[in-house]
């Protein structure tokens, strides 16, 4: 395949440290630990259901409400699943999930990281009926077109979060924290073998840091009914995308879709408790309800790699 031909946009640079009269707040109000879910590492919210993924699980968990876990449903080969988890050198690593609504349906969008091949090289959307239907897709090729991309090469792939608004679909690399922006419909006619893959767009994003370690991408969502992006950050002290190392904080940030050449519209929070940096590995995010124009309530999953997956309720306010 041709690389010029997939349109490469100008890259847009921001800077979190520049925004420091941001007045983002987030207030947690409730945490639960999720005993019956590895390594969480996705949340999505829908009509008083929770849905859960873990990136060493074959699952995909939905749980009531109040956290309350009604049911699991298989997402991914069992042959390599022991001890309630998939051993790390094999397991999917499905990092990113988001809820949407696509030719009228909803459904979740599953993406591995990437960060392994061809382990990782996966994609699932599940139509969320009853029972739940489920479409997988082999990603090798197309990930080898990001790998190829001018301003991945150098860096290591490693998909933490996906987001959509409309038909624009928005991937997340944790590995020198870029979106790659294109077409949902073209895409999985791409992966249909229909259509050549629609053009790309890469930005480029510089993220806070904690004792001079950048944060990266973690999770994603759009808040509903707006053009607004809802992410989050962790700052971890490891040497590259793969392995895991000491957590350090995870900030929240915000911008509006139509003001991403703007650095000045961005806003974020430094998650704290008792005044400190919370040193929790934050995974995802999911919008419950809007509580007023300038609050919502949101849920949030941690995995600290080696601690129990968290479930974290909160007010964000900005």
């Amino acid at each position: 395949m041709n690389i010029t031909k997939l349109g490469i946009y100008l890259v847009i640079i921001y800077s979190f440290m520049a925004c420091s009269k941001s007045t983002m707040k987030f207030i947690p109000f409730q945490e639960q630990t999720l005993k019956e879910i590895p390594g969480a590492s996705g949340v999505a919210f829908q009509e008083n259901k929770i849905y859960v993924i873990g990136d060493n699980a074959p699952y995909l968990f939905e749980l009531n409400h109040q956290g309350k876990l009604l049911s699991k449903f298989q997402i991914h080969s069992l042959k390599d699943y022991h001890n309630n988890e998939i051993a790390k050198p094999l397991k999917p690593d499905f990092e990113a999930m988001e809820l949407i609504q696509y030719q009228g349906k909803k459904e979740l969008i599953i993406f591995g990281s990437g960060s392994k091949s061809p382990e990782r090289d996966v994609f699932t959307r599940i139509y969320l009926k009853e029972p739940p239907e489920l479409k997988t897709y082999n990603l090798t090729g197309f990930y080898s077109v990001l790998k190829e991309l001018k301003l991945t090469k150098g860096y290591e792939l490693n998909i933490e979060a996906v987001a959509m608004h409309a038909d624009s679909l928005m991937l997340f690399n944790r590995g020198q924290n870029l979106i790659f922006k294109l077409d949902y419909s073209g895409f999985l006619h791409y992966l249909s073998n229909e259509k050549k893959l629609p053009e790309i767009e890469v930005i480029e994003i510089q993220l806070p840091h904690i004792n001079q370690i950048t944060a990266g991408f973690s999770g994603a969502t759009i808040i509903p009914g707006t053009r607004t992006l809802l992410f989050t950050t962790t700052v971890e002290n490891t040497p590259n995308a793969y392995d895991d190392g000491e957590v350090l904080g995870s900030f929240l940030g915000m911008v509006n879709l139509e003001e991403l050449s703007d650095p000045g519209a961005l806003k974020y929070a430094l998650l704290k408790k008792n005044r400190e940096a919370w040193k929790i590995k934050i995974e995802s995010v999911a919008v419950v309800k809007s509580i007023s124009p300038k609050q919502l309530e949101i849920l949030l999953v941690s995995d600290s790699d080696g601690a129990e997956s968290q479930l974290i309720r909160g007010t964000l306010s900005w």
